[in-house]
């Protein structure tokens, strides 16, 4: 009974701390990338001088959080890559109370499923998961609204959750090399995505609600399975780098004539004809071609 009275004292303690953040606190990103970077806690104890905003501990062997890392107020980047011996269930409950925790890399865990206790961790901006064992993302993912960058390279996701759709901040979404068939519907609703990396995977058709994604600028779909290029693709005017190799396409739409900025596509290893070829040379006669 007493044990549980603790718990329950501490998550309120947590809940009303996180009542108090102060907003100003959070850097901007570019900001918190010129931040000293410790590479261990114990330098970051001894060096007084300095808040401490990051705090690497990749390849460490850890099998648990060091009780050290929360004596930080303010550290905003953590770099947990290559620890898969962390209990990861108890490692992501716990960095909900870093209160200021915005880009975290748990990349190469071997992490099977992400634990739904990644909601708690509602602040985050930045989260790295790529070289990873995961076959689905928890719905909870939804509640990481604040979310501007996901990277899903490496794991074994045959989807990605209808969720996507609450991230409408998410700016970069990398998911590379997967097992992904279909693209949902609901990425409609991301329309801060610049960048958009669905590459190797196993992708047939491009819906129709990627081309209302006007903001992108990177579109890479390479290494699919995809047939068709729909004349929608015109909408995306802002696209600089649109990557459709190693698909099975055999023409292209004339609505790519709309890509004013394009300045990179590749589209080869398709089943393009030498006439389509010729007409796509002709469509882009400034930009990097490879056919």
């Amino acid at each position: 009974m007493k044990k549980c009275i603790i718990t329950i004292l501490l998550y309120i303690s947590v809940y009303q701390s996180h009542a108090q953040i102060n907003e100003k606190k959070f850097l901007p990103l570019d900001v918190l990338y010129e931040q000293k970077f410790y590479k261990s806690i114990e330098l970051a104890i001894k060096d007084s001088d300095h808040i401490v905003y990051c705090i690497y501990l990749a390849h460490n062997g850890l099998k648990y959080l060091p009780q050290e890392l929360f004596k930080f107020p303010l550290l905003q980047q953590l770099d947990l890559t290559d620890n898969p011996k962390l209990d990861f269930t108890k490692t992501i409950d716990a960095l909900a109370s870093i209160m200021y925790l915005q880009d975290l890399n748990l990349s190469l865990n071997k992490i099977k499923k992400l634990p739904t206790q990644i909601a708690r961790n509602s602040r985050l901006r930045l989260l790295d998961l790529q070289h990873n064992e995961l076959t689905e993302l928890p719905p909870e993912i939804k509640k990481c609204t604040k979310l501007i960058g996901l990277r899903l390279r490496d794991n074994k996701l045959k989807s990605l959750p209808r969720e996507i759709g609450y991230l409408k901040d998410l700016s970069l979404l990398y998911a590379e090399y997967n097992q992904i068939t279909k693209i949902p519907p609901e990425i409609d609703t991301c329309r801060a995505l610049t960048i958009l990396n669905l590459s190797h995977n196993k992708i047939k058709k491009i819906p129709p609600e990627v081309f209302n994604l006007t903001k992108l600028t990177v579109l890479d779909l390479s290494d699919n399975e995809i047939t068709e290029i729909p004349p929608e693709i015109g909408k995306l005017k802002a696209l600089e780098k649109l990557y459709l190799g190693e698909n099975k396409l055999e023409k292209v739409p004339d609505e790519l004539k709309n890509l004013k900025k394009l300045q990179e596509f590749s589209i080869e290893k398709n089943k393009l004809k030498e006439d389509e070829k010729e007409k796509i040379k002709t469509l882009f006669p400034k930009a990097k071609v490879i056919l």
